[in-house]
């Protein structure tokens, strides 16, 4: 209200009318509102939401940042825009997995401003000091080299493995916690941790501590202790309590979340329609971004990206060259890519997406950093984005501007983008999909799970597909 009354009067009004001078408005008798059921169901499932994700948030946090106040500035923006967004998240797919990004870009945006890395290795290796020096124990000095070159390969795996490595045996949450906050099941979450848990092993140069498993290398302690990736996974387990550490139990206390509940009210207004927060201007970015998060704006160039590029005239040629030539086709790979994104397999889709991104297609490179941004990952959204900026390093082989043969029917291509146009996610009709789902899996890709190939006939299947 105070910046209504400071608000001079409009051009066209005398400059000498004040609103002092226009005396005191009669007031009618109108009743009090009664309070809104909607607003307090909006309240009651974002507090509970607070409190389930809270406390685990700040760790992660205060360990990407080093710094309990800045956890408790990430933290609080991070729940900020997620209330003013509340019911907008209340409609996506998975509430935490839309709430985790939000998180993600908060943590970034805090590295970004501060010009500074994450602090991960740094953070949690004075939390294995400080468990170290409080206990006074041998056996927990014995493992403190192992423990920090741990830190150290887990913040360079890849930034999925990462994650779960980090939310699973630092944090603390379970598999299925795990699996809503990525947005994937169960079996995916242990399939990240299994090849995190490798990679870890191959690094430290230690087994990794499964019976079953193939590794033989032993990395031999004092007193003929073995350490296994395991063994020091329990360890930071054990260690990771990071509330012990001076003032840190006090973050809620001092304020971290207090004053969100105002911000729902705005976000309850929109609940009708799109959100329409505009994200502020970055130095790395063009201009200001209509979409409410990070998340919306790269699923919404994503689905985009992938309509246009099986609308392309040169689609149907492209896929039929990866297909049939005896040598790599970059652009086949990127097609047949965006065909799987679109029938919602993303681990495959990821997977000739780097296969045409290695082979010098910049739009499969640029597809990667849309998918890796629109998962909150932003380390590797960042590569992909400088990949897609890069020129090849040979010209491709020009095709024709346009061919005769489209891909797909023309009803289910111009079904896409008016899908997309509509705010929808893009779909084919399902007697095409079901031409992708018949297509044969013939790997289980250690990073990317089970991968469709394209068929010899592929093309002629869709095409013919009404």
């Amino acid at each position: 209200m105070s910046a209504d009354r400071d608000r001079p009067p409009p051009a066209c009004a005398p400059a000498h009318v004040r609103t002092a001078e226009l005396g005191p408005l009669p007031r009618c008798a109108l009743p009090e509102p009664a309070p809104d059921p909607f607003d307090r169901q909006l309240s009651i499932t974002f507090e509970a939401f607070l409190a389930t994700h809270a406390r685990k948030w700040l760790t992660y946090a205060y360990l990407h940042t080093g710094s309990e106040a800045a956890a408790r500035e990430v933290t609080r923006a991070a729940y900020g825009q997620l209330g003013r967004l509340w019911p907008h998240a209340l409609r996506q797919a998975s509430v935490e997995a839309y709430a985790w990004s939000v998180l993600k870009e908060r943590v970034v945006e805090w590295l970004y401003d501060h010009h500074q890395p994450t602090a991960l290795t740094e953070t949690a290796a004075f939390a294995v000091v400080t468990h170290a020096l409080l206990r006074e124990c041998q056996q927990q000095f014995a493992m403190l080299e192992s423990q920090l070159g741990l830190y150290a390969a887990i913040a360079r795996l890849p930034e999925r493995q990462c994650d779960v490595i980090v939310l699973r045996h630092v944090i603390g949450y379970s598999d299925a916690q795990i699996g809503s906050l990525l947005g994937v099941d169960e079996v995916t979450v242990r399939s990240y941790a299994s090849r995190g848990k490798r990679k870890l092993a191959a690094a430290l140069g230690i087994d990794q501590g499964n019976t079953r498993g193939n590794l033989t290398m032993w990395h031999t302690r004092p007193a003929d202790r073995r350490e296994t990736v395991e063994t020091l996974l329990s360890a930071a387990a054990a260690v990771s309590g990071i509330d012990d550490l001076a003032g840190f139990c006090d973050l809620d206390d001092a304020g971290a979340l207090s004053g969100l509940g105002a911000s729902l009210h705005t976000g309850a207004r929109a609940a009708g329609g799109p959100p329409t927060a505009v994200r502020p201007v970055r130095a790395d970015q063009g201009a200001p971004s209509t979409y409410p998060s990070a998340r919306d704006e790269a699923t919404h160039e994503l689905q985009l990206a992938c309509a246009l590029v099986v609308n392309a005239a040169a689609a149907a040629a492209s896929l039929e060259r990866l297909v049939d030539d005896h040598h790599i086709d970059p652009e086949g790979a990127l097609v047949f890519a965006c065909l799987l994104h679109i029938t919602g397999r993303t681990d495959a889709a990821h997977f000739w997406w780097h296969f045409g991104a290695g082979a010098g297609s910049r739009t499969a490179a640029y597809c990667l950093y849309l998918s890796h941004r629109r998962n909150g990952e932003y380390r590797d959204a960042a590569y992909w984005r400088e990949q897609a900026a890069h020129a090849p390093d040979e010209e491709r082989r020009s095709v024709a501007a346009f061919d005769e043969k489209q891909l797909l029917p023309d009803a289910a291509r111009h079904n896409l983008l008016v899908q997309w146009h509509s705010g929808l996610a893009p779909t084919l009709p399902a007697v095409l999909e079901n031409v992708i789902n018949r297509l044969v899996v013939d790997s289980d890709d250690e990073d990317f799970g089970e991968i469709p190939r394209p068929s010899p006939t592929l093309v002629q299947d869709l095409g013919r597909a009404e």
